[in-house]
């Protein structure tokens, strides 16, 4: 892809080859992949929750620490900020096992933080939308197979198979923070009418 590209570790990597992997990344000098990156006038936040060898997810005090310091560097600056692990119940019950183990740490550092806006995590392989600390918080969907939508503890954890998609965060900026818009957006081709323009069509 041409478009710039950040990562952050998943409950399936591990910080040694994921640095190798990504060198010009500049993450921050702890053992745990944090990273910040101006984009415009808002300030991405990704956190490294994952903890080794280990489903669920953790924010280490190194990380708690650096997440704190950073909100606080740029008071003004709207944020946005990733994390694999949800800090959030989803209610599918095998998945709220290993989710953020620590949420309350990080709900503290985000309520006094007027300026973080958005938490948005990976994990579930679904889309969910919530708040959290006070702010909007969502799990993505995946790009390959889900988990299954199973709200009842009398059912194993099982995967299926659903359309693609991924989330496309819209900041809007204006009074205040300005104004996040999340938007769903599926992967592939469908069948149906297209959207086009005429030559009549007038754009505003």
């Amino acid at each position: 892809m041409r478009i710039p590209l950040a990562v952050i570790p998943g409950n399936h990597d591990a910080p040694a080859p994921l640095r190798a992997a990504f060198p010009d990344l500049p993450y921050a000098a702890t053992t745990a992949l944090n990273l910040i990156l101006p984009v415009g006038s808002l300030d991405i936040m990704l956190i490294d929750s994952s903890v080794p060898d280990e489903p669920y997810g953790l924010l280490d005090a190194q990380t708690l620490s650096w997440l704190d310091g950073a909100l606080e560097a740029s008071p003004i600056r709207p944020a946005l900020l990733f994390l694999h692990h949800p800090p959030f119940l989803t209610g599918i019950w095998h998945m709220d096992q290993q989710n953020l183990r620590n949420p309350g740490d990080l709900e503290a550092i985000v309520r006094r933080h007027k300026r973080a806006r958005l938490i948005a995590a990976g994990h579930v392989h679904r889309a969910t939308l919530t708040t959290f600390a006070g702010i909007a918080a969502t799990t993505c969907p995946a790009p390959s197979h889900a988990v299954a939508l199973n709200l009842d503890r009398l059912l194993p954890p099982a995967f299926t198979i659903e359309p693609p998609g991924f989330h496309l965060h819209c900041w809007l900026p204006g009074a205040g923070f300005g104004t996040l818009v999340t938007h769903f957006v599926p992967i592939g081709t469908v069948d149906g009418p297209h959207p086009f323009f005429s030559a009549d069509d007038t754009l505003p």
